[in-house]
């Protein structure tokens, strides 16, 4: 349960966030949207790169779960890799009791940071494809649509 206090301290830093999670949660196309705008205004992450894994029983309409690589960057002073769901807030979570509010929490994704020294296998190599910001806020890697090569 240590992971899910750890979102809700992240999550509760964001004023906006909270206060959407606590007024109830959203919808799964909204959460992902305003999760994107967060992460790409946050950090800049538009010139940065990146990676998706679909979801095994993504196909056409589907929306699975994909996890998201972002690549150390020198651009944005970081030197380890960054690992971020995308669906797995279509779930509900048990949240530790002792978490105020828990309700509010049982829907989140996940951030991990991993060591730039890490051996993280390519997008090909994993079976999934590079994307670009651009294909992933307009909707068609995050609503299931698939995902297009980024030029």
């Amino acid at each position: 349960m240590a992971g899910v206090r750890q979102i809700v301290a992240y999550l509760s830093s964001p004023e906006e966030i909270a206060d959407r999670m606590n007024r109830g949660g959203l919808d799964t196309e909204a959460q992902i949207a305003h999760l994107l705008q967060h992460l790409q205004a946050e950090d800049n992450l538009a010139q940065n790169r990146l990676f998706a894994l679909p979801h095994p029983e993504d196909g056409p309409g589907g929306a699975g779960v994909r996890v998201y690589i972002f690549a150390p960057s020198a651009l944005l002073g970081r030197d380890f890799y960054t690992l971020v769901t995308m669906g797995v807030s279509g779930t509900v979570m048990d949240v530790p009791e002792d978490i105020p509010n828990p309700a509010a929490w049982q829907h989140a994704e996940l951030l991990c940071y991993l060591p730039a020294t890490w051996a993280i296998p390519s997008a090909e190599e994993l079976g999934g494809e590079e994307v670009s910001w651009a294909e992933v806020a307009g909707g068609g890697a995050a609503a299931g649509q698939g995902m297009e090569q980024a030029g």
